[in-house]
């Protein structure tokens, strides 16, 4: 059997409202919204690295490894929920 580290923690109650609301929300209207970030900072980041180092980064790139590191950060972002209503998050 695999050794895969992993974490239960019980869920907290205060989360179950949000999830039941979300359950009440299924047949409402989906709104959608725009979004506007200022990404200047970010392409000097990706410029300055090119000069550096040479090798060209895509801006899609640097998006992903942003969400990469925000996720590691927060492990609860990609755990779940079990049957018996634990958190199971990954090591």
């Amino acid at each position: 059997m695999n050794n895969i580290d992993y974490n239960l923690t019980n869920f907290p109650a205060e989360r179950e409202i949000v999830i039941d609301a979300g359950y009440l929300g299924i047949g409402r209207h989906v709104i959608y919204a725009l979004l506007e970030v200022d990404v200047t900072q970010a392409r000097e980041k990706i410029h300055d690295m090119y000069t550096e180092r040479g090798g060209k980064l895509s801006f899609t790139a640097f998006i992903v490894a942003s969400f990469a590191k925000a996720i590691d950060a927060i492990p609860q972002v990609h755990g779940f929920l079990d049957w018996r209503r634990r958190l199971v998050t990954w090591m």
